[in-house]
């Protein structure tokens, strides 16, 4: 360790995305009359280029932290002017009334890759330095362990890595972080709310014929392909002429182990009411990613000795409304400023009492009532956001963490086949991610225990990884007559699943060298 490099500064951000940027801007915003080093740090080979969302925004974050934000962004922002709520079965679609916590109104469609290169513009231009492709692996201690002094990045290729030290560390690592989930047990952070949940968002971007093109619109669906369960629903945004972006949003507490998320989005583009879109199209760009689901009822501890917990790293997502870029913006500006402040209040109930945590409290029971089946789902979920308007009585929860969830197999695995045409397998997308990983680097991807593997996951549950990947990260192969699982880690997309499904635990997901994993154009 005394050989390892140092560099010091007052305040280090992991991650370059919408709160870790925020927070940038906020404390560079705030200490503009004295000196005080900021240094962010992103894993993606460029920021932006493992970002992957929607993305419908709400602006009044932005606005507050950049008031001239539209003057000067050089990147597409297309304005909500037209949005249908529907109903699908298999061959017909009913649209509804959009329920008022869905309504998009205000709102502006954009890509969150080209929203954080444009906020780390901004942040440099006030005098922050972001390293992009350097992925933090290790946290870096005080002398007696008590406080977090900043991390260790990891090694690229022979050279090794360097320690950072930083008055305060701000993680901002998005959805199941990976040294904020090391943070958060360290610290006991959950020990007053409930375990994380989550869905997992597959997307793709398509180019389309500017004749079908409605530049504005954006329909949100709900019902087919999916039965009564799980949770989930898809959505169609026309973003700038010619591009539509194409999602499905699956929740991770399925039970059936031969279930796809991935199936399902190749699925929904076959749908008579959008199927033409896609006919005469060009699939380029796709990825995948989990989204926390937990809502209010999961709020960790937002501080911890030496730093905060911002953004989808604690879990600020408005699950009614599927958005959490304002929020994780807003988390990223408060902190900052209670870094700052020499008055140190609970900054967990500061957000808590933010317009972020009032939206959040206000839909805190719309996940949990999924939990009896989407259909009385959709009954109660209307009844508490439209007659009770997120003030019901009661706060419910679901019980079970995610990975626990599965029964065991009982069926052969189906063969669904793509048409190559409007649905394809996962190496065929795979290649619009632009996923990359340097060859001969050690696999970021560990079973801890290859034996339980093979007697709980395949034997019990039929190799659900094969299924919830999106990826093909996962295959499980005969050699000499036995089974074994090969990791193929070089298609990772870094979406975090098999870290939340798997359902021993069993599977271990760490950062891979920096720089690598999915570059992703305009997601």
């Amino acid at each position: 360790m005394a050989d390892t490099d140092i560099m010091q500064c007052d305040s280090l951000i992991i991650g370059a995305g919408p709160a870790g940027l925020a927070a940038a801007i906020r404390l560079a915003q705030q200490t503009r009359d004295h000196e005080h080093s900021i240094i962010v740090l992103e894993k993606g080979s460029q920021v932006g280029s493992h970002l992957i969302s929607g993305a419908v925004i709400e602006t009044d974050a932005l606005d507050e932290l950049l008031p001239q934000w539209r003057d000067d962004t050089g990147f597409p922002v297309t304005a909500v002017n037209s949005e249908h709520f529907t109903y699908l079965t298999k061959h017909t679609a009913h649209t509804l009334p959009v329920p008022k916590h869905l309504k998009q109104h205000g709102c502006s469609i954009i890509s969150i890759g080209q929203l954080c290169q444009y906020l780390a513009t901004q942040a440099e231009r006030l005098g922050v330095q972001i390293f992009p492709g350097f992925a933090a692996v290790d946290v870096y201690w005080n002398d007696d362990k008590t406080c977090i002094t900043g991390v260790r990045t990891g090694d690229i290729g022979e050279e090794p890595g360097i320690i950072i030290t930083a008055k305060h560390t701000f993680l901002a690592e998005g959805c199941r972080g990976y040294l904020s989930e090391r943070v958060i047990k360290m610290f006991t952070l959950r020990k007053n709310c409930d375990e994380q949940h989550y869905g997992l968002g597959i997307k793709e971007k398509w180019r389309i014929d500017p004749a079908l093109h409605r530049p504005g619109h954006i329909e949100h669906t709900v019902g087919w392909p999916l039965k009564n369960t799980p949770y989930g629903g898809g959505f169609l945004y026309h973003a700038e002429v010619p591009y539509i972006a194409v999602g499905f949003i699956t929740a991770l507490d399925y039970a059936d182990p031969q279930f796809s998320p991935f199936e399902q989005l190749q699925r929904y583009k076959t749908h008579p009411s959008h199927k033409h879109l896609f006919e005469s199209g060009e699939c380029v760009g796709y990825g995948a990613r989990a989204i926390n689901e937990g809502g209010w009822q999961s709020i960790p501890k937002c501080d911890f000795p030496g730093g905060y917990l911002i953004g989808c790293t604690a879990g600020f997502v408005d699950i009614a409304r599927i958005k959490g870029i304002h929020h994780a913006m807003r988390t990223g500006m408060l902190c900052a400023d209670h870094a700052l402040s020499k008055q140190k209040d609970d900054i967990t109930q500061r957000i808590k009492a933010s317009p972020t945590g009032k939206a959040l409290y206000r839909s805190r029971n719309v996940r949990t009532y999924f939990q009896w089946g989407n259909a009385l789902g959709f009954l109660l979920t209307a009844l508490d956001q439209s007659v009770l308007r997120g003030r019901a009585p009661w706060t419910l929860k679901l019980k079970k963490p995610d990975h626990s969830t599965l029964k065991k197999a009982s069926q052969k695995k189906n063969h669904w086949q793509p048409d190559r045409t409007i649905t394809f397998d996962r190496l065929t997308q795979l290649q619009h991610s632009n996923t990359h990983h340097q060859e001969g680097a050690a696999s970021h991807l560990i079973v801890h225990d290859d034996e339980r593997n093979l007697s709980v996951n395949l034997a019990e549950f039929g190799g659900p990884e094969e299924s919830y990947c999106p990826a093909k990260v996962y295959e499980y192969i005969e050699k000499d007559g036995k089974s074994f699982l090969q990791i193929n880690s070089q298609n990772c997309l870094h979406c975090k699943t098999c870290s939340i499904k798997d359902p021993t635990q069993n599977i271990y997901w760490s950062p891979a060298q920096g720089g690598d994993g999915p570059n992703y154009v305009g997601m």
